[in-house]
């Protein structure tokens, strides 16, 4: 139940992420979704049984001309996005985008600026970054619990669902980028390399290796999938002190910290190489609060709108986000064409 004085939102794409933000934003005081709109009779009908008191379209200009909704929830797909956020921005309201923002950086660059000029909150749902484990790993590396960094891997798999406007390097690897600039604070790395297949349509990749070395020596590696018969949400950060491991599909003990490195021995094989060691610590399960990220977001976002603070997850995040997967695609398509 809302309060008189609550935020009234709408919601445009009432697909997969639709509904949750409906859901979500309509349990707060402070908020109400007061329209929804999809061009899909079906999904809205399937809104309306969930919320009957929420008003349905197929148009989503009716939502942005309406002057009593004070902010708009982006969830369609990708290619649409720079057009409805630019024409919810240019109508005076405060937006939260689905990630990514657009599918390349001029436009998501434009968007950016058009919030500042206008004064607006423009949030995009990096929603890993509203995840309590991922605010632990960060904390690991703020207090270098883990001592120095060597290598991140990141592993994001599952059977679909097969995307057909962007490759899965925007639909999967936007989310373990966006880890990694949370993490690591968006160093430019001084290499990228791209090893991607579409093995289920032509041009459209739905796996991808991508590699990243950083300025300090560290490496970061990206594995994304809509074709594994697992589904696997998995960051493994090894350090020269402990190695921290997220496992994003587990309900608790979603962290585990290892002790443990690898040290020389004062003694020599026969070609007078040290050998090395590994030496065996101990495993702890730290306790990590859980909560579901969609409504961390929401809360954020809320928490923004009021008191105009610029969201952690903003345009300038999701820019340089934007940048990352356009130099990852930009690879792609230089492989692609040496290979014709």
């Amino acid at each position: 139940m809302s309060g008189a004085g609550a935020l009234r939102i709408g919601v445009l794409g009432c697909g997969r992420w639709g509904p949750n933000h409906i859901r979500n934003f309509s349990s707060f005081e402070e908020s109400t979704v007061v329209a929804a709109a999809d061009p899909d009779p079906a999904k809205l009908q399937q809104v309306r049984r969930a919320h009957p008191g929420i008003r349905l379209t197929a148009n989503p200009r009716e939502l942005l001309r309406d002057r009593t909704i004070h902010a708009i929830v982006i969830a369609t797909p990708t290619s649409t996005h720079a057009a409805l956020v630019r024409e919810a921005l240019q109508a005076g309201k405060d937006v939260l985008c689905e990630k990514p923002l657009t599918d390349d950086l001029r436009s998501a660059t434009a968007l950016t600026a058009l919030a500042d000029r206008m004064q607006r909150i423009l949030m995009v749902g990096h929603v890993f970054l509203y995840h309590a484990g991922i605010h632990a790993l960060k904390q690991y590396l703020v207090r270098k619990t883990l001592g120095r960094i060597h290598y991140l891997n990141l592993t994001r798999l599952n059977r679909g669902p097969i995307r057909h406007d962007v490759s899965v390097i925007w639909d999967l690897a936007s989310h373990d980028i966006s880890i990694l600039g949370y993490l690591l604070g968006f160093p430019d790395p001084k290499a990228i390399t791209v090893s991607a297949g579409a093995f289920l349509q032509r041009n459209v990749e739905d796996v991808a290796f991508i590699g990243f070395r950083y300025p300090s020596g560290a490496l970061a590696n990206i594995h994304v999938s809509w074709c594994d018969p697992r589904r696997v949400r998995e960051i493994v950060i090894v350090g020269d002190r402990r190695t921290a491991i997220w496992d994003g599909m587990a309900s608790s003990d979603t962290i585990r910290l290892c002790e443990g490195r690898i040290d020389a021995e004062p003694r020599y094989r026969d070609y007078g190489e040290f050998q090395l060691i590994p030496r065996q610590g101990r495993v702890t399960i730290p306790y990590v609060q859980q909560r579901e990220p969609l409504r961390a977001q929401a809360e954020h976002f809320l928490q923004c709108v009021r008191t105009r603070r610029r969201p952690m997850t903003d345009g300038r995040f999701a820019v340089d986000v934007i940048r990352l997967l356009e130099a990852t695609e930009r690879r792609i398509r230089a492989a692609r064409n040496g290979s014709r």
